[in-house]
């Protein structure tokens, strides 16, 4: 089969600016998946992972958005495969840490006090979590130029893009949900490049130990969240 990934209409990361005179949105109905995950180039075409099956059409696309930042996020070299997934996982993370901090800065209202601890457990308790993705994608590649800083800015850019573009105000509930789904995208995300890195056998018990302690913590953020949103 084609290992080239099947999308529909990927627009570029202008056109899915709030600024753009045509306020385009990412495309609902976007999917992908690799036929063959041995035969591209991760720079070039994307990662080899792609959910099909999700709750909605919705979360299909926030996870093709996380997924696509992956080609700005690391390079691509013959052994640095498992390193690179890595790079995803901690582009996607930084995002979430900064939307999550942005909204503990910007909240208000009667749950003002409440929402503003609430997002800054949330992002403060993931930085430990984004440190050890760092540190794990150096030494799996075995590379420190894996990680580099404008590549992950421009990842982190196309994640924040899909969750917050559109509106720049949004209110205490909106900030909730947004952060929510989010969460959700992000462990759907995580499931992926798991799956991934074991069919490709780049993953090591100790990738292993911190994916899984990631994945818990932010389930642990997921309860929180939606305790809140009900």
């Amino acid at each position: 089969m084609d290992p080239k990934w099947k999308a529909v209409s990927v627009p570029t990361s202008k056109t899915a600016c709030s600024c753009d005179s045509g306020k385009a949105k990412w495309p609902s109905s976007l999917e992908a998946v690799w036929q063959n995950p041995t035969a591209y180039d991760a720079l070039e075409d994307g990662p080899s992972y792609m959910p099909t099956k999700t709750a909605s059409t919705t979360d299909r696309a926030a996870v093709a958005r996380m997924v696509q930042a992956n080609t700005y996020a690391g390079q691509k070299l013959a052994d640095e495969v498992g390193g690179t997934r890595l790079v995803s996982l901690l582009t996607v993370m930084k995002a979430l840490y900064l939307i999550h901090q942005t909204h503990h800065w910007r909240t208000n209202g009667a749950s003002y006090y409440a929402d503003h601890l609430l997002f800054q457990r949330i992002y403060e308790e993931s930085l430990e979590y984004i440190d050890g993705m760092a540190e794990r994608a150096i030494g799996t590649s075995n590379n420190p130029w894996v990680i580099c800083p404008m590549k992950l800015a421009k990842g982190q850019l196309n994640v924040v893009h899909f969750f917050c573009e559109g509106n720049s105000q949004p209110s205490p509930e909106q900030m909730v949900n947004i952060s929510l789904k989010a969460e959700l995208a992000f462990l759907a995300f995580l499931k992926q490049v798991v799956e991934a890195m074991r069919q490709e056998g780049s993953s090591t018990d100790g990738v292993e130990d911190l994916i899984q302690g990631t994945a818990s913590k932010h389930e642990e953020f997921v309860y929180l969240l939606q305790q809140r949103s009900r």
